[in-house]
């Protein structure tokens, strides 16, 4: 290093001209002779467009906290979309990034602006990453509501790509209609659950998320749940008091989880739903 800083700041200079945004900054680190020399180099790349993203949004997809909140302060607009209509907030929650999660709210980020592609407002895809730190900073957000609906544009294939639920209906012989019916109007209740996150499902009915809520079809959160194949979701939403009510088409959670018995782990949530009593056994263990 020291023969480094023996170089002459033109040279320097022109080094950091080659150097990644990654190695710049932990370059600038080192000392506060590069700190002072290089920091511009530093600000002018977060300025310029990364991986096809403006700057803003690449920093919050990488949960750069730091990045995000220079750019904030140099006037970046927190709610500007990017070429996939993605605001800076849905790119910082869906990296589990709380920091600039944060960061971007307290800036003024629309918390409540919904994915045009795929649905979901930032709460309902916060519950996705299974982050219960960023679902806390949401939920301490004024305007941000437990109870806030998805308008389930484009959900259907995503939950297909992320569950494997076309595997699932084609081992039962049924039609990809079945599946895709449970998509529109859920709550971040019924997207934890349909997700598999366990964890994220209790702290949301610990923060009053209402499990009697149906989505746009007559879906409970016991359906969602069930799509998720674990016996744990079924089981912490029963002991809130979720109960298997037929949807609009007469389909109980209980007959969804029939369809898939025969897929691994299914078979264990067609039991639980269809015998209370072994759902008290296998609760407490």
């Amino acid at each position: 290093m020291p023969l480094f800083l023996s170089l002459p700041n033109e040279l320097l200079l022109l080094i950091a001209d080659n150097l990644p945004a990654c190695a710049l900054s932990k370059t600038i680190q080192t000392c506060r002779h590069l700190h002072s020399l290089l920091t511009p180099r530093l600000h002018r790349l977060a300025n310029e467009p990364c991986d096809t993203l403006p700057p803003l949004h690449w920093a919050a997809s990488r949960g750069h906290t730091r990045l995000v909140r220079y750019l904030v302060q140099s006037g970046h607009n927190p709610d500007a979309c990017d070429a996939m209509y993605q605001t800076p907030l849905l790119h910082a929650v869906k990296a589990g990034s709380a920091g600039s999660v944060s960061c971007l709210l307290e800036a003024g980020a629309n918390a409540i602006v919904e994915d045009p592609l795929l649905g979901g407002t930032p709460l309902h895809w916060a519950t996705l990453g299974g982050s219960l730190e960023v679902l806390g900073v949401l939920l301490k957000t004024p305007g941000v509501s437990v109870h806030c609906r998805a308008s389930g544009s484009g959900t259907s294939s995503r939950w297909l790509e992320l569950r494997q639920l076309t595997h699932i209906l084609v081992q039962g012989g049924q039609s990809v209609d079945r599946v895709l019916r449970y998509s529109a109007g859920g709550t971040p209740l019924h997207w934890a659950a349909r997700g598999g996150q366990v964890a994220v499902v209790r702290a949301l009915v610990k923060a009053g998320a209402r499990v009697g809520d149906l989505d746009g079809e007559g879906a409970g959160v016991l359906h969602w749940g069930v799509l998720s194949g674990k016996k744990e979701i079924i089981a912490s939403l029963m002991k809130a008091g979720a109960r298997d009510v037929p949807d609009l088409y007469g389909e109980s959670a209980a007959d969804l989880a029939a369809v898939a018995a025969g897929w691994a782990g299914f078979g264990e949530i067609e039991g639980v739903l269809k015998s209370r009593r072994a759902w008290l056994r296998g609760l407490f263990w």
